[in-house]
């Protein structure tokens, strides 16, 4: 009330005039019926703020929620190795024992809402991610003629009958890896982070 918008502010120094325009992109919640959760912004946006403290926050897992959530790099790899640090972060700041080896699949197994999964299936999945982001993170982000070795590890009791195979990682099991790695970070965020049992995409 009682103020006035500016958005183009024209200035003469000695003979040249200078035009800035102050872009203004109008955002109108109210009408917005797609809500991720049910509650109103005001509410949901004092949530955030109270429960992800970043500019203050001495939990160094917390720092990478930005990352996570924040806009997406250019290549599925980087998003990969994004997601994959938030949750390796999130599960090693619990402290639990054995979760530093094993984050990945017990990940799965809190956060792939509505799937159930075989402990096979598990131990499988997993695997794959962390061959995945060892090949990444060591051998770059060419994958030679698309096969990769998912190895069986080393000193892991779950692992004993597990043999080594390749698997085609071309462009769609990249992406549903990727894409699996996003629904547990963005479960962990609404539901352990926020507190949202119920949550739409």
């Amino acid at each position: 009330r009682g103020g006035f918008k500016v958005d183009r502010i024209l200035t003469r120094i000695n003979t040249c005039f200078y035009e800035f325009h102050c872009a203004t992109r109008k955002f109108d919640y109210t009408g917005n019926k797609n809500r991720c959760v049910d509650d109103n912004l005001s509410s949901f946006l004092r949530g955030c703020y109270l429960k992800i403290d970043y500019s203050v926050t001495k939990k160094s897992w917390l720092r990478n929620i930005s990352y996570a959530v924040g806009p997406k790099a250019r290549n599925i790899e980087d998003n990969f190795l994004l997601f994959y640090r938030f949750v390796e972060c999130f599960y090693k700041s619990r402290n639990e024992k054995g979760t530093s080896s094993a984050f990945i699949m017990k990940s799965i197994e809190e956060h792939d809402v509505g799937k159930k999964h075989t402990e096979e299936d598990l131990l499988k999945i997993s695997r794959e991610i962390i061959c995945l982001r060892n090949h990444y993170v060591h051998s770059g982000y060419y994958i030679k003629n698309n096969s990769l070795k998912v190895s069986k590890p080393n000193n892991d009791e779950r692992y004993k009958f597990f043999s080594s195979y390749t698997v085609k990682a071309d462009a769609a099991w990249i992406y549903s890896k990727t894409d699996l790695l996003y629904n547990i970070t963005m479960d962990v965020i609404y539901r352990d982070i926020l507190g949202f049992d119920k949550y739409r995409k």
